[in-house]
């Protein structure tokens, strides 16, 4: 009985801890999921996270940050470790991480690093060589 007790107070404990973390750290552990199951969208975060789309862009505007920023930034995080592990070809990461098309996928690397996909693959390819 003091068992089960115990792991029912350290469940509590750690959903508790969960709602004390800031909004975007909540957010930045749903995306990466959100975003391979292709369902990246505020209505489907909010819902993940047991509140409103409207009650979760008001928690985001007083941390200063939008839905798009962050998605655009964990897209960003995702593409950067598909690449690395090198087990994707750029067609299918681009897809992978919610682009329509390549050429979106492109402007958006280009963006994000200055560098084309190709271009970034080149450098860390050398980067292991050295």
């Amino acid at each position: 009985m003091h068992a089960a007790i115990q792991i029912k107070a350290e469940l509590a404990i750690k959903e508790i801890g969960d709602l004390a973390l800031p909004i975007t750290h909540q957010i930045n552990n749903h995306l990466p999921t959100l975003i391979f199951k292709g369902e990246a969208t505020i209505e489907t975060l909010a819902s993940a996270l047991n509140m409103t789309s409207r009650s979760l862009q008001r928690k985001l505007k007083t941390e200063g940050v939008n839905f798009r920023r962050l998605l655009d930034q964990a897209r960003f995080d995702l593409t950067r470790q598909l690449m690395i592990e090198k087990e994707q070809p750029l067609s299918h990461i681009s897809g992978i991480v919610g682009f329509n098309d390549q050429s979106s996928f492109n402007r958006a690397f280009k963006r994000w690093t200055g560098q084309t996909p190709h271009e970034y693959l080149l450098s860390l390819d050398h980067s292991s060589n050295s």
